[in-house]
């Protein structure tokens, strides 16, 4: 069976992969929201992601590809996929715009000294495949971030009829597997968590061992979650001492609009009761 290319598809369209570089963004950080920002902004249609991409070293040493007339952009998933972004003209480098003195992603300065501006212009000869189309890049790939098409033909594994929207599963269905990286589910789902209060649970993806907690500040379930993932332990004595070297899974017990404060308190009780988190398998000190 024949298989699936890319390059096929941008010969369909009438494009010579000689003549496209495959660009992929992604930062090399651990902090979640900035490693996955360019999806971000691209599922938000935000008018950042273009400018960002527009930037680049002037010392990269990939700066022979980007002067390709064709840019196939594609951004890496939270999940951990290549995603096409979609296809640009390269018009050439021009002068920064005199507002652009900062990279909209890093925060880093950029200058005519030290980066280039590329004019690049949406193509849309494959736009039926934005957000649709993912791609195999492969490890050793992803740090190679740009790379010339007709050297590469990247197989195309899977496509999408739609655009694939991220619906929130509900708080009983609500778990992620890695706390650290709450940041990295979408917009729409923090807003979910952020609207609703109530009791969680964590357990450590090492040992099993668990943590009850409740969610009663404003900004309710995202609030706490994201101070776990700022801070590992959350300001908690069981998990300050405990060495959860592979993090914490996190998933919602039982959500409340506006409990009363009495309520959560009791409910957070009742939970801790219920899973045995005060013993010696647990991790909450407090009752």
């Amino acid at each position: 069976m024949t298989k699936l290319t890319f390059n096929c598809l941008l010969k369909v369209a009438g494009v010579d992969p000689k003549h496209v570089a495959l660009v992929r963004h992604q930062i090399s950080t651990q902090h979640s929201v900035k490693k996955y920002a360019a999806y971000h902004l691209l599922r938000e249609k935000h008018p950042k992601f273009e400018l960002y991409q527009k930037i680049q070293r002037r010392d990269s040493p990939k700066k022979k590809t980007f002067e390709r007339k064709y840019w196939a952009s594609f951004v890496a998933t939270p999940q951990g996929n290549s995603m096409f972004a979609g296809l640009y003209v390269n018009r050439g480098t021009i002068d920064f715009p005199a507002d652009v003195r900062k990279c909209p992603v890093t925060g880093n300065d950029v200058n005519e000294s030290t980066h280039c501006f590329y004019n690049l212009e949406y193509d849309d000869k494959l736009d039926d495949y934005s957000e649709k189309l993912f791609v195999e890049w492969k490890a050793r790939g992803a740090r190679a971030w740009v790379q010339k098409a007709d050297i590469q033909d990247k197989a195309i594994v899977e496509l999408l009829a739609e655009i694939r929207v991220d619906t929130f599963p509900g708080y009983k269905s609500f778990r992620h597997e890695q706390l650290s990286d709450i940041e990295s589910i979408p917009d729409s789902w923090q807003e979910k968590l952020r609207s609703s209060k109530g009791i969680y649970l964590l357990w450590c993806n090492k040992t099993g061992r668990q943590y009850v907690g409740k969610a009663d500040g404003q900004d309710g379930f995202w609030g706490r979650f994201l101070k776990y993932a700022r801070t590992v332990d959350g300001g908690n004595e069981g998990m300050k001492k405990h060495n959860a070297t592979k993090g914490y899974t996190v998933t919602i017990l039982e959500a409340i609009a506006a409990p009363m404060q009495d309520e959560i308190d009791a409910l957070e009780k009742l939970w801790k009761e219920k899973l045995g988190t005060y013993s010696d398998w647990g991790l909450n000190e407090n009752k």
